[in-house]
């Protein structure tokens, strides 16, 4: 929220490069799953950097939407939800709920990584680039990133964990499969070609910390009746462990609420970081039944503190804030307002049919590459047999001429 915090977002890579319209990531998702594959020489595609300036080109964006999705490629919804599925594994792999206690590492390790992990599939394709190696990948650079280093041993070993893990589901198994330690540095290297090598990554982390503590006090000094501390004793003890327990709530709530973000929201593509964390601690203070309309609490917070702000600012903010609460609450993988018309048990059995046929599709795509790759060696080794004589002393039989 503060001043050196903005200017160091406006001019980073971020900014520039990984903030979308609505439009421009459409099209990005579109071409990433277009029949176009990766150049020769390149290790992969990295369009996505910057793709929201070049799709202003009239020109560019009628190229673009002739681009035609591949038969035998996922859907762009298809690969937005294997894209998805993998990231929220990520979690598994590092962060404060890692599967092993030596890759336990800050929220803030793991949403570098989802972050990463995302920024690249917006430029390739789930079935050219294996999502569970880059994954693995992602979850290990981010650690070196954030300075919370992880061991590779130790993260290739949490892989087959996993894998071993799952014993229900064959589906399951074959794609959060084991990765190696070579894989890891291999797809490493993939990455940073991937996302441009522009590995900066601004989160809403530390502008919710503010946020949380700072509309606390502000609650407690209107006298909000939702706060059962009594404000007029603001010098005891009793007056600040209100604060702090109330602050407490809201921050874990938040930051149940930013790890979905982080997953399931396009969010990240389409908004600096703190509208995104002005947005979640809204919908944490107030209600998800607002329709994407900001509070009155909220905006008597934005209101009241900060009086040198122009009407015309502080408009122009609420606006923008409300879209982000519009996005939140009306993405129904995010579940922040309650259903009426589906049980928990409803929603939970749609969305694992939805991931079984996605993973049946990445199944077979998988077995069809497999069989292709197959078949082009047996026709190499089918071309016809040479003869010839072989040197004395050596058995007389026939010999063949090695093709590969």
């Amino acid at each position: 929220l503060t001043t050196k915090n903005i200017m160091q977002f406006e001019g980073s890579t971020q900014s520039r490069s990984w903030i979308f319209s609505e439009e421009s990531l459409r099209l990005c998702r579109k071409q990433a799953v277009s029949v176009k594959g990766i150049e020769k020489g390149k290790l992969a595609r990295k369009f996505a950097s910057g793709f929201h300036l070049r799709s202003r080109d009239a020109d560019n964006q009628k190229q673009q939407q002739t681009d035609t999705i591949s038969p035998r490629s996922l859907s762009i919804l298809d690969q937005d939800t294997l894209v998805r599925f993998h990231a929220h594994q990520i979690q598994t792999l590092v962060g404060p709920a890692a599967i092993l206690p030596e890759l336990r590492r800050s929220d803030l390790a793991l949403t570098t990584a989802v972050t990463l992990f995302r920024r690249f599939y917006l430029s390739n394709s789930t079935t050219e680039v294996s999502p569970r190696k880059m994954a693995a990948a992602c979850a290990f650079f981010a650690s070196k990133l954030e300075e919370e280093r992880v061991e590779i041993e130790i993260l290739s070993d949490a892989t087959a964990l996993v894998q071993k893990r799952i014993r229900s589901s064959s589906l399951c198994r074959r794609e959060l499969a084991a990765v190696s330690i070579s894989d890891i540095e291999a797809y490493e290297t993939i990455l940073m070609e991937g996302v441009n090598y522009e590995f900066i990554c601004h989160h809403p982390h530390a502008s919710i910390g503010y946020l949380v503590r700072d509309v606390a006090d502000f609650l407690f000094e209107q006298k909000h009746p939702s706060l059962d501390v009594d404000p007029s004793n603001k010098n005891g003890s009793r007056f600040d462990c209100g604060v702090r327990e109330h602050a407490s709530e809201f921050l874990n709530r938040a930051m149940q609420v930013l790890d979905r973000v982080n997953v399931f929201s396009d969010a990240m593509f389409l908004f600096a970081p703190g509208h995104i964390a002005f947005a979640i601690v809204a919908i944490v203070v107030e209600s998800a039944e607002e329709e994407g309309f900001l509070g009155d609490i909220m905006q008597d917070y934005l209101v009241t503190r900060y009086p040198l702000q122009s009407e015309e600012e502080v408009l122009e903010y609420t606006r923008t804030v409300s879209r982000v609460i519009a996005l939140l609450v009306n993405n129904t993988h995010m579940d922040l307002r309650p259903r009426i018309d589906q049980t928990v048990r409803q929603v939970v059995a749609k969305r694992a049919e939805q991931l079984h046929h996605v993973l049946c599709l990445a199944r077979e795509f998988h077995n069809d590459v497999t069989k292709n790759v197959v078949d082009s060696r047996k026709r190499q080794r089918s071309v016809p047999d040479a003869d010839f004589t072989p040197p004395r002393g050596m058995p007389n039989r026939k010999m063949v001429t090695p093709t590969y």
